[in-house]
Order: C-alpha cells, then sequence, then structure tokens
C-alpha cells in the first residue's frame, strides 16, 4: 500500500511539473502563437489564416493567379535561409521581366519569435520582392501538412533552439499546385531554366 502510494505520488509530481512548464510555455508565447490551442480541422481540411509582412490576412487563396516559389525558414536561421534569400534576389535580376509574372512567399517555421515587421525587416534586402508570412502555430501546421513540409524545434543549451526544416523551395503554379522544387543552392542554369518555364506558365 505504502509503495503504491509513492508511486501515485511521484505520478502526481511528474504531472504538476509537466503543467507548471506547460503554463510557461504559453506565457512565453505570443497569443497568436499558442501551440495548445488548437481548433478542431475545418470540412476543407487544409485551410489556413495567416498574416503577412504588410499587415494583410493571407490564406490559400493568395497563393492562386500567378506561379509562386514558396520556401519555409525563420530569421534566426545560421546558413540556408540567408543563402536562400541570396539566390533568389540573383535569380529574379537574372529573369528579367519575367521576374514579375512570379510571386515569391516566405513562411516563417519560428512564429514565437518571428514577428511581422521582424521577418519584413529580414527580406528588406530582397527588395521587397519576397513577401513574408507569419502563421499561428496551429495555421502553420495545416500549412506545413498541406505543403508536405517537414520543420521541427531543437533546444539547444540555455534554454536556446533552432528549428530544423525542408530547404527546397516549391514551385507552385497559377492554381496553387506543386509543380516542382528548387533544390539548396540549385545550380543557376538549373534553377533558371525552371523558373523560366514556371514564369512561362503564368495565365
Amino acid at each position: 500500500m505504502i509503495r503504491q502510494r509513492k508511486i501515485f505520488l511521484l505520478i502526481g509530481g511528474l504531472l504538476a511539473l509537466g503543467l507548471a512548464s506547460l503554463g510557461v510555455y504559453l506565457i512565453v508565447w505570443p497569443s497568436w502563437a499558442v501551440a495548445n490551442a488548437c481548433p478542431a480541422p475545418t470540412k476543407a481540411g487544409d485551410s489556413y489564416t495567416a498574416i503577412d509582412t504588410e499587415g494583410r490576412t493571407f490564406t490559400a487563396h493568395n497563393l492562386l493567379g500567378s506561379p509562386t516559389l514558396l520556401f519555409f525558414g525563420y530569421t534566426y536561421c545560421p546558413e540556408v535561409c540567408p543563402t536562400t534569400i541570396g539566390d533568389i534576389s540573383r535569380w529574379l535580376d537574372e529573369l528579367g521581366k519575367d521576374a514579375d509574372k512570379l510571386k515569391v512567399v516566405f513562411v516563417t517555421v519560428d512564429p514565437e519569435r518571428d514577428t511581422p515587421e521582424q521577418l519584413k525587416s529580414y527580406l528588406s534586402s530582397s527588395g521587397g520582392r519576397i513577401l513574408g508570412v507569419v502563421a499561428a502555430s496551429c495555421d502553420l501546421a495545416v500549412m506545413a501538412k498541406k505543403y508536405q513540409v517537414y520543420y521541427k524545434k531543437v533546444q539547444l543549451e540555455h534554454g536556446e533552439y533552432s528549428v530544423d526544416h525542408n530547404a527546397s523551395i516549391l514551385l507552385l503554379d497559377s492554381n496553387g499546385q506543386m509543380v516542382g522544387t528548387l533544390n539548396y543552392q540549385e545550380p543557376d542554369n538549373i534553377a533558371l531554366a525552371k523558373l523560366r518555364r514556371l514564369a512561362a506558365s503564368a495565365k
């Protein structure tokens, strides 16, 4: 009996610690980025609502009408994201007028730290040609599932963390359907050929 009581006390203590940790987690995250308040799936199953770096509502509808380069990353990314932004900016320069037929959208996988204002500043080097998008954690999960994107928070020392994520750029047609990808640091000649084909498909 005493042994069972000790076991129950241990389990209760662990649960209490877990709830306490959860409470801190909810306080630290912005209200629009809370991971524990995900609503039940909608009938559509893949609908999401986010906000872009211009303060406008962003949904799947915003990826219709023009071919789009869609990629996921975050402002604290040490190498992959800044390299990709630089590559895209260079490719857009090379495309000339064809670049005007393409949208470029960067979705942060770190809504805990990346505000729309911070993301806008981060993308400013692209000359306004890359639109940033911030989604609350539940909507981000829907977006990632819809576009088959992997991301995972990785704890580091001293309470810091990084986020593992796909490095590929998704190529979407004017109907929002994925028609290809650009690999991380794709050779310029291959990337430009893909982008010219994508631009040519514009309605």
